[in-house]
């Protein structure tokens, strides 16, 4: 059965596809003005460049062929373990926050104060953390060891507070918690200086005792007296010698510390966003338009396949029902 083109009834069709687009876009855009908007913070540390120039070149040529060589500066992997840790995550759930929020899209901006935790309506700090985790990123660029962090909200300010709280954080922990290798070498001469100087003070105090009261040990012919007396000096010069190169290794460990520990250089601080980074309104509206014109068609293509086929079914029982009242026909 041949069927003529229609150009009324396409247009009805095309109709029908556009107003259900239409009407499903226009209930998306109006739904989505209650979305919260997102804001996103972020700032950028540098890493503590290694001395070894040449590595350092081969490491990044490396990055940009797509894979990474081992580096013996692992400043950035430092920052990455300590902006991730738990230390950090109490203390940014913790502290006092100033920060604006607006309940839909054209709402008024109404100022808030408490702590993140009060924020999340987080019931312990368990859950207060796992939330923090899907908010404060760091991620790593292979090629130059660029650390950045950032900080998605439903407020700008908030955001921007929980970033600058990161970076202030970790520079606290490598100012004062952290302890290097040289520092703790450090610690043990200091008290194996204490050690030496009561040896020292233990043993000018010997040598003192036996002057006053062997005075003409110099001229004494008794060979007991004159060893006594130099086995006494040349136990307080060695002990004297002790304490000194403790003190040598005590200023090199010292300077040690100062070359080990990581260098915390933030290129840029956490600003304050302008533009909101979620959600996108515009996309969301063509995403709905496209749906109800492909729904539609769905549902009609479905609907002449179920007519197509009843009427197939129809019409082989049509033919059965006349090759019983005329078996001769099939002959």
């Amino acid at each position: 059965m041949e069927t003529k083109f229609s150009f009324r009834a396409a247009l009805r069709t095309i109709g029908r596809y556009l107003t259900a687009g239409i009407l499903l876009a226009a209930a998306v855009g109006a739904l989505s003005l209650f979305v919260q908007d997102k804001w996103v913070s972020e700032g950028r540390i540098l890493p503590k460049r290694s001395k070894g120039g040449s590595l350092g070149s081969m490491a990044a040529t490396a990055a940009t062929l797509g894979f990474q060589l081992p580096s013996q500066d692992d400043s950035t992997d430092l920052y990455y373990d300590v902006l991730t840790s738990r230390w950090m995550a109490e203390r940014i759930l913790a502290a006092p926050l100033v920060y604006n929020l607006r309940s839909w899209r054209y709402g008024s901006w109404v100022e808030n104060r408490g702590t993140l935790m009060e924020y999340l309506k987080a019931g312990n700090p368990d859950k207060g953390m796992k939330a923090l985790q899907g908010m404060l990123a760091a991620r790593r660029d292979m090629r130059t060891g660029l650390l950045t962090v950032t900080c998605e909200t439903d407020s700008p300010q908030l955001s921007q507070r929980i970033v600058q709280l990161a970076l202030d954080n970790l520079d606290q922990f490598f100012s004062s918690n952290y302890r290097t290798q040289g520092e703790a070498k450090a610690m043990f001469l200091k008290e194996r200086m204490v050690g030496a100087q009561q040896e020292v003070a233990e043993a000018e105090s010997n040598l003192k005792a036996f002057l006053n009261n062997n005075r003409n040990d110099r001229t004494t012919s008794d060979p007991l007296v004159r060893i006594r007396a130099s086995s006494l000096e040349s136990s307080l010069q060695l002990k004297r010698q002790v304490m000194a190169s403790l003190i040598v290794a005590m200023e090199s460990a010292l300077t040690e510390a100062g070359d080990d520990r990581p260098v915390l250089t933030i290129l840029d601080h956490a600003n304050v966003p302008y533009e909101k980074s979620a959600p996108s309104r515009k996309n969301m509206v063509i995403l709905a338009f496209c749906a109800g014109v492909i729904m539609l068609w769905v549902a009609d293509y479905r609907l002449n396949i179920l007519t197509l086929f009843n009427n197939e079914l129809k019409s082989l029982g049509y033919l059965r029902s006349e090759n019983k009242l005329n078996p001769t026909s099939m002959s």
